[in-house]
């Protein structure tokens, strides 16, 4: 991949994070749960995680630019979604 490509990640079933390799940066345009009952954000894997929609929302399976939840993530700050569903991932920009 290369700055300005189209980044799709679809996660398998008990994947919760996806990180990317070191010196890359992803804006996520779009996240795709497949279910309600989710967290999506960004962790560290270690000692902090943000959630940007807490379970249990109406956010039906999406969300999606309308809404402004653009985010970024690095090999640091790297995304993650608790979803149980075998559908859920996201679609994005490589910035960096």
């Amino acid at each position: 991949m290369t700055v300005g490509d189209v980044v799709n990640i679809s996660m398998a079933i008990g994947d919760t994070s996806y990180q990317p390799a070191a010196g890359i940066e992803i804006i996520v345009l779009m996240n795709y749960t497949g279910s309600v009952t989710f967290y999506f954000g960004h962790t560290d894997g270690v000692q902090d995680t943000s959630a940007y929609c807490p379970a249990g929302t109406t956010m039906v399976n999406y969300i999606n630019p309308t809404f402004g939840n653009k985010a970024g993530f690095t090999n640091a700050r790297y995304y993650y979604n608790t979803s149980t569903n075998a559908k859920k991932g996201f679609s994005g920009i490589q910035i960096k």
